[in-house]
């Protein structure tokens, strides 16, 4: 039990600093959404004719062999890619915030305390959220993108060079937060176990 308490110790520092990190990287995530939100049109066409060369058409890539020039709303595009990350780093944040409260009691040698299942059943509500969350931005990060073009550009002589499809496995992410709500019902056992223990001595 000892050595499986200095374990969780370790793990609950880990999951602290993670949390931390990911606290700052939603400031500064917050910070790029205000300024792809506040910026001239002109500077963020800029950003990403710079930087794009690559286009994606729902699951297929295409590699480009010159930037493809946007003439849509690349403020819309930049706002939906930032906003996606913003809230990935939101809903990770959430998951590490509830690792802690998963682990602190852990690393207390209480591996059955009465937090633990209840956290639980909260990270799988939040996985399930930030499965759905992510595929509601991706999607729309998607169209943002697909919007910002005139895709008859694309038939102009040796522009596309190749292209990658995309095998998305999001469904399998759904096993996730039944395997978490199972789990709470387990430790809730425990905790219903360790409770009566505690009552008979």
């Amino acid at each position: 039990m000892e050595k499986l308490s200095r374990t969780a110790c370790v793990l609950y520092k880990i999951v602290r600093v993670l949390y931390g990190l990911c606290v700052g990287c939603g400031i500064v995530t917050v910070i790029a959404l205000a300024l792809a939100a506040l910026l001239p049109g002109a500077a963020l066409q800029e950003v990403v004719s710079a930087a794009d060369m690559t286009v994606e058409l729902g699951t297929v890539e295409l590699q480009l062999s010159r930037p493809l020039e946007p003439t849509g709303s690349v403020r819309f595009f930049l706002c939906a890619v930032v906003g996606s990350a913003a809230a990935s780093l939101v809903l990770t944040a959430c998951v590490l915030r509830l690792l802690s409260r998963i682990l602190e009691p852990m690393a207390e040698g209480r591996p059955f305390g009465i937090q633990v299942s209840a956290a639980l059943r909260k990270l799988a509500l939040v996985t399930l959220a930030g499965i759905l969350v992510s595929a509601v931005l991706g999607g729309t990060a998607a169209f943002a993108e697909i919007g910002m073009y005139d895709f008859r550009q694309l038939f102009a002589e040796g522009l596309v060079t190749g292209y990658t499809v995309e095998h998305t496995t999001e469904a399998t992410w759904l096993l996730v937060p039944a395997l978490l709500l199972l789990l709470s019902y387990v430790f809730r056992y425990g905790e219903e176990l360790q409770r009566q223990s505690d009552e008979t001595l």
